[in-house]
């Protein structure tokens, strides 16, 4: 029988799951208790995975105790402008290193990337082979408050299988990428009202 893993580990994974499902959404309440009991572990992993949690700025501590972060539709336009700043971020240094004359020029892997549909998993992996770590972190930490609103996204803009085209007959081309993510996120952008509204509906908030 393998070792149980870590209690904190565990609590920090499956509150991550609960985020990313919409749990505690709009400043709904992370409680303690009913969290270590529904978990199968003591308050004490959940206490300190939700304030590992709260230095991340997924959920925020108040007076009362956690409670989930609150979005509008500007502040969800803002992650995923910042969303956009990363990718862009990752494939101008691709941009450089393909410079002739200029160090750090590779081979990309070949397509495809992930064996995901979703171009949001291209995107991550296109940042990931800048091999910045600071730039793939501060990524996930602005994708991670997205993941309740990533849902609505195919029924309300549709753009999935095209925004793959997109990327599969520009890739490995940085500009052609840069072309492809910018329209990505800038319908999500301009949709991230209705985004914010479609979610909360899903959710019944």
């Amino acid at each position: 029988m393998s070792r149980d893993r870590d209690p904190f580990e565990r609590a920090l994974e499956a509150i991550r799951i609960k985020l990313r499902s919409g749990e505690g959404l709009q400043g709904r309440a992370l409680a303690i208790n009913l969290l270590a009991r529904e978990l199968g572990v003591s308050q004490t992993p959940v206490r300190e995975a939700l304030a590992w949690l709260a230095g991340e700025g997924l959920v925020v501590r108040g007076h009362a105790g956690y409670v989930g972060r609150t979005f509008d539709g500007a502040s969800l336009a803002e992650l995923y402008r910042l969303n956009l700043a990363h990718v862009l971020a990752a494939l101008s240094a691709d941009l450089r290193a393909a410079t002739p004359g200029l160090a750090g020029q590779g081979t990309r892997p070949p397509w495809p990337l992930t064996d995901s549909a979703d171009p949001n998993a291209t995107f991550d992996v296109l940042v990931a082979q800048a091999a910045d770590r600071t730039l793939l972190a501060s990524l996930r930490r602005t994708r991670e408050p997205l993941s309740p609103f990533v849902a609505a996204e195919a029924p309300l803009i549709g753009d999935q299988e095209a925004t793959m085209e997109a990327l599969r007959l520009t890739y490995p081309d940085p500009a052609g990428l840069r072309r492809a993510a910018r329209a990505f996120y800038r319908r999500r952008v301009h949709a991230a009202s209705m985004l914010f509204s479609a979610t909360l509906e899903r959710l019944q908030i």
